[in-house]
Order: structure tokens, then sequence, then C-alpha cells
């Protein structure tokens, strides 16, 4: 797997201090997303990160306050598209609890925490950022990415020790029902 051309000013935004982080991700809702994707693997795992929809501050709007886990249609080690029927859930979900779309995550199982040309040619969702989980070491990376056409960004992240009052995940099962 060849990786795309990498904005040059990534590497240094994501060690400034002081920066507003694009993404704001609780410790319970992290390691949600890692079970998933370790509990998925050989296969990529996928899903959606969700905050509220009406933040008023910078800070609050990179908030993540829940999580959908989506099943991969492609059931593929190196690809993911989220399953039609678990992705619609998950909207009408978001749109009942007044929530938006934070981020896209997926696993990259055999390979580094960096968007693959694969990511970029699939890359349908604009300025969301993307959240890339690399299951080649322990503990495993986790990096936050802005894709374009043939492009990415690094953006900064922060892993939140104390849990947002209603963070949640929202579970396949549950949305069902």
């Amino acid at each position: 797997m060849t990786a795309p051309k990498r904005s040059d000013s990534a590497s240094a935004a994501v060690r400034m201090g002081g920066m507003i982080p694009a993404l704001r991700i609780p410790e319970p809702i992290h390691r949600k997303m890692v079970e998933q994707c370790r509990a998925e693997a050989p296969l990529e795992a996928c899903g959606i990160l969700a905050g509220p929809l009406n933040a008023n501050e910078a800070a609050e709007a990179s908030l993540v306050t829940m999580i959908y886990p989506l099943r991969n249609a492609e059931r593929s080690p190196t690809r993911f598209s989220a399953d039609t029927r678990d992705l619609l859930e998950a909207h009408k979900a978001m749109r009942a609890r007044g929530e938006t779309i934070r981020a896209i995550y997926h696993s990259h199982p055999r390979w580094e925490p960096i968007p693959s040309a694969t990511d970029l040619a699939r890359n349908a969702h604009g300025a969301i950022p993307w959240v890339i989980v690399s299951l080649l070491s322990e503990p495993p990376p986790v990096r936050v990415w802005r894709l374009s056409a043939s492009s990415y960004e690094e953006l900064f992240w922060e892993l939140v020790t104390v849990a947002p009052e209603g963070w949640g995940t929202v579970d396949r099962a549950e949305r069902a029902s």
C-alpha cells in the first residue's frame, strides 16, 4: 500500500501547544472505538463519532459525546464501506439526539494510522475528520486527518480523561429496537 502525499505543515501543527483540538475524544469512547477495531480484525472496522449539533464554542464543537459502531459491508482487511442499514440507523439516532457527525473512524489492521490511497479515493465526506486506528502495535496508535482528493493533513486531537455528561455508545442492536 502506498501512502499519498502528506501536507508539510501537519506534523508541526500536531505538536503545537495551545491549539484548540479538531476533536476531543473522551477516554471511554476512545476505548470503545479501539475495542471494536480489535474485535473486527483482521477486517477493517468503521463507525461514526458524533457530538452536539448546536455547539456554541470551538472547544464544545470538537467534543465527541457518542460513538456509533458500524459494520464494514465490504468485510475486507484493506477497505471499508459502512453498511447502509447501519448508517441510516445511526443518522436517525443522531437526528433524534440532536447530534452531528464529528468524525468518521476506521481501522488499519495491517497498516500505519495514515490515510491510504484508497482512503483518499473514497473520501466522500469533505471536511469531516477521519480517525484511523492502527493495529500494528500496542497500544494501538490513533491519528486524526483531514483528507482532500490528493493529500491529507494531520489534525490535533485530545484524549479527554473525564467523560462528558450524556456520553455513550449506541450499538447496532440498540438502534434496531
